[in-house]
């Protein structure tokens, strides 16, 4: 029984509408993350359709999230992990690296939704330069 994952992600959504981030802004790439690997583990194409709009904007959003250069922006609540919280360096590694995982798994989730990916694919190439 997946309901409990599902009333997590529908939880997650109606507490922190767009353009909010989920609480901290890393949390919000898990997100994309977890959908993913829910939607491979179940094929549940009818929850992803229903989750789409969020879906589409949230990357949209993060994909803003990504210089010219290929580093990431992500603004303050920059979170990743206790150990690296007061490392500004390590924090920049863990959350460029997070960010092109979500947006891998985004790219993945808008084919299935017949969405365009130019601007996820955009974003994940400038990512993959600056690593």
């Amino acid at each position: 029984d997946t309901s409990v994952i599902r009333s997590s992600f529908d939880f997650l959504t109606e507490k922190h509408p767009l353009p909010q981030p989920m609480r901290i802004y890393t949390y919000s790439c898990w997100w994309v993350i977890a959908l993913f690997d829910y939607f491979i583990a179940t094929g549940d194409r009818g929850y992803l359709e229903k989750k789409r709009a969020y879906l589409t904007g949230l990357l949209e959003q993060f994909s803003s999230y990504v210089t010219p250069d290929g580093r990431e922006c992500v603004p303050e609540k920059r979170f990743l992990d206790w150990p690296t919280r007061e490392n500004e360096q390590a924090k920049h590694a863990g959350i460029q690296g997070l960010l092109l995982w979500m947006m891998n798994s985004g790219e993945k989730l808008l084919k299935v939704l017949g969405e365009d990916t130019s601007k996820v694919c955009r974003a994940a190439s400038l990512l993959k330069k600056h690593i």
